[in-house]
């Protein structure tokens, strides 16, 4: 089964809720699944390196089901400029490209 995963965390002082909805097509009106996992203790935040706070949250949360998609969508870049990554490009890495 083709598989899309949409990720988001929720941040509230030193913890997180990660969350997950999956679904087979842009175009469904309801989610194959719902996943949800909180995280804590997380970093803290600092500008222009989000990943370390969030990306924790997303790898606990995919560990956690042992979620595997073809594809993942998340708020944030993968290409914050020509020679740096972001949470998207991380997260890339981390699975294996």
């Amino acid at each position: 089964m083709n598989l899309i995963a949409d990720f988001d965390v929720h941040y509230q002082n030193d913890s997180a809720t990660a969350a997950c909805v999956t679904f087979q097509n842009w175009t469904d009106s309801a989610p194959v699944a719902e996943y949800i996992f909180d995280v804590c203790p997380i970093e803290p935040y600092h500008s222009g390196i989000f990943y370390e706070r969030e990306l924790p949250c997303l790898v606990a949360l995919i560990e956690r089901y042992n979620l595997q998609p073809q594809i993942i969508v998340v708020d944030g870049y993968v290409w914050l400029d020509e020679n740096k990554i972001g949470l998207g490009g991380h997260l890339y890495k981390y699975l294996g490209g």
